[in-house]
């Protein structure tokens, strides 16, 4: 995505002599402080797409905030990832044209609940899916509203579900 290489950094990676897009980097310059040819590549912003049967995601991490931008409101995966990036697109759009700056354009969308899916869950990240569907079903008895459960809980419950078994499609 574009919004991940324009917020990405550069940095230098070794590289061979021959190569055409190396150069040489005196050792005050260089990683390390090791002279040598190195090739300036641009790495992208951390960033995880989750997607299931209906739901779309993409969780980035910028400048010490975690960020989410998801629908799954639409009628499926292709409708809500347009979604998605319609959204971000138009806050592009915004940034661009110096409407807003880029920590208020996203504001919204950050996250201050970072639990990992099998923190929630309270499983191991790498669980089998069976385990992980045990789990699940455990914890939706014990937060469901209709059973005298937090609304919220299980919202997060049903969240960290949904991430699991995306992350092992």
């Amino acid at each position: 995505m574009r919004l991940m290489h324009e917020w990405g950094a550069t940095s230098l990676i070794p590289s061979a002599e021959e190569s055409p897009k190396s150069v040489w980097v005196t050792d005050d310059l260089a990683p390390g402080g090791l002279a040598g040819y190195y090739e300036k590549v641009l790495i992208p912003v951390q960033h995880r797409i989750v997607k299931s049967a209906s739901m779309f995601r993409i969780d980035f991490d910028y400048r010490g905030g975690t960020y989410r931008v998801q629908s799954s409101r639409g009628t499926s995966l292709a409708i809500n990832a347009r979604r998605v990036a319609e959204a971000i697109e138009t806050i592009m759009v915004w940034i661009d044209q110096g409407l807003v700056d880029i920590q208020t354009a996203f504001e919204a969308f950050r996250r201050h609940d970072t639990d990992a899916w099998w923190e929630v869950l309270q499983c191991s990240p790498t669980a089998p899916l069976e385990e992980i569907e045990r789990a699940w079903k455990r914890l939706v008895l014990e937060t469901h509203p209709d059973r005298g459960g937090d609304p919220e809980q299980f919202r997060r419950v049903q969240s960290a579900y949904e991430t699991a078994r995306a992350a092992r499609s």
